[in-house]
């Protein structure tokens, strides 16, 4: 059978039932009155008994992130061996960040991070920035009235799921969002916390710089 639509602007076209045809959604734009958002982690990515939630939370938007805790056994058998360990736990905390950043809809102009890795600043500013390169990031400690404490807390207690749910067997299966450990090549600070090793287009670590 042949159809005759007429659109918004009056014209005619003439279709079968079964032709696709592609709809422009407008995406909603959520309000805003707060930029500052504060950043906390439940059960530090060492703790690997536990999954580890990470938060970015300005009290009026959050987003929280999740790595299972075999996730992180297994990532850190990888790490292990090729002789990185030590910077296992940032890395990790900064990848977790950027994926939380990622499920906001707002725009994030200032960044308060928990000190939970001291020593790993440089580290954590170099993933952070390439995802929010015009925020301004400070580490702080940020206590548990921060509302960043509050949605990680309730994640881990069970009372509100995780924005973001990250498993070794997602990420081994796809290339774009697997974290990998780094070659042996790119064990110096620089290489490692280079910017370009994590974006917010569903991917983590560049697959060229790190392997299995």
């Amino acid at each position: 059978d042949i159809w005759t639509l007429r659109t918004k602007s009056n014209r005619l076209i003439r279709t079968t039932a079964a032709h696709p045809y592609f709809v422009r959604v407008r995406q909603k734009t959520l309000s805003q009155k707060r930029y500052r958002f504060e950043v906390d982690i439940s059960n530090k990515v060492e703790h690997l008994s536990k999954d580890t939630i990470v938060a970015v939370s300005s009290g009026e938007h959050s987003a929280t992130a999740l790595i299972t805790a075999g996730a992180k056994r297994e990532l850190l058998a990888e790490w292990r061996e090729a002789g990185a360990a030590k910077r296992f736990a940032p890395s990790i905390y900064a990848a977790l960040i950027v994926e939380a950043i990622s499920r906001l809809q707002v725009d994030v102009r200032a960044l308060f991070i928990d000190v939970d890795y001291e020593g790993y600043n440089a580290l954590i500013t170099n993933v952070v920035k390439h995802a929010v390169p015009d925020a301004t990031l400070h580490f702080v400690r940020v206590g548990k009235k921060s509302p960043a404490h509050h949605a990680a807390y309730h994640v881990n207690d069970g009372r509100a799921q995780a924005d973001t749910r990250i498993t070794r067997e997602t990420l081994g299966g796809k290339t774009e969002s697997a974290l990998r450990a780094p070659s042996r090549s790119n064990l110096s600070a620089e290489r490692f916390g280079d910017p370009q090793a994590l974006s917010l287009s569903s991917k983590i670590f560049d697959s060229e710089r790190f392997v299995k």
